[in-house]
């Protein structure tokens, strides 16, 4: 696959691509903190294996889609990350959002445990594997609607993009360049303090707390219903059911909200 330009933004080496089946797949032979960015993907997927499809514009205006390689001490991975990264690229908008005074423009939040939504509207989302065959290596993958979005997108949620939200002066090159120095700082607090070190910082940005929800897992099988209370300081939802009332935790899974 050519590679149309190769640059740096602090540690990290971009290698930018006009097209690419997957961001995700061409990652897994890069290196540790090697970003592989497409300003168009065709085979790309979220979590459950679900499709994300991206046309792009080919100048990286309006999309930000990229995979990162991290290293990750094997012993120190937990599926919390995910959120991590999450509240990463929300935290990302909102220092956007600050700097160019647009604080009264969008409500931007995290619905668990990785939905970028802007105004109850999803805007991007985090998927988090494995290396295949390399310990210790884990590839983030990130896309952000800038100024375009699909029609349909496999969420229960509507699909928006920043520029529809107030955000028509930001671009995917802009986005790229605060996100990837955030991202390092926040896996390095992570790896050194835990999520616990993230819970106030979360519970500022979590969407649809107090709401009537389903989880389901990557089958789309119910594993829980009842009101989403909170997320706990291991990152799990948590949920009072509403059959029995009981209090139950869940650690991973799909978030819905019902009527």
């Amino acid at each position: 696959m050519t590679i149309k330009r190769e640059y740096y933004i602090d540690q990290f080496r971009i290698y930018e691509h006009d097209n690419a089946s997957s961001t995700m797949i061409l990652a897994q032979d890069a290196q540790p903190f090697d970003v592989i960015r497409a300003y168009c993907q065709t085979k790309g997927h979220g979590r459950s294996n679900r499709k994300w499809h991206d046309e792009g514009d080919g100048d990286g205006i309006s999309t930000c889609l990229f995979s990162v390689v991290m290293p990750i001490p094997q012993e120190k991975m937990h599926m919390n990350l995910i959120t991590i990264i999450g509240i990463t690229v929300v935290e990302s908008i909102k220092k956007i959002q600050l700097q160019n005074n647009l604080q009264n423009v969008a409500n931007i939040s995290l619905k668990w445990p990785n939905d970028i939504v802007i105004n109850g509207k999803k805007a991007g989302g985090v998927i988090i594997e494995l290396s295949s065959d390399r310990s210790g290596i884990v590839i983030i993958g990130i896309g952000l609607n800038i100024s375009y979005h699909p029609d349909k997108c496999n969420s229960i949620l509507e699909a928006t993009c920043l520029h529809n939200e107030g955000f028509s002066s930001i671009n995917g090159n802009d986005m790229l360049g605060i996100i990837l120095p955030n991202l390092k700082q926040d896996i390095e607090t992570w790896l050194t303090h835990g999520f616990i070190s993230f819970k106030s910082r979360l519970d500022t940005i979590i969407f649809s707390i107090g709401s009537n929800t389903i989880i389901k897992d990557n089958n789309e099988s119910p594993i829980v219903q009842g009101t989403f209370i909170a997320i706990n300081n291991e990152g799990c939802a948590v949920i009072k059911e509403y059959e029995t009332g009981n209090i139950v935790t869940v650690s991973h899974g799909d978030l819905f909200i019902s009527d």
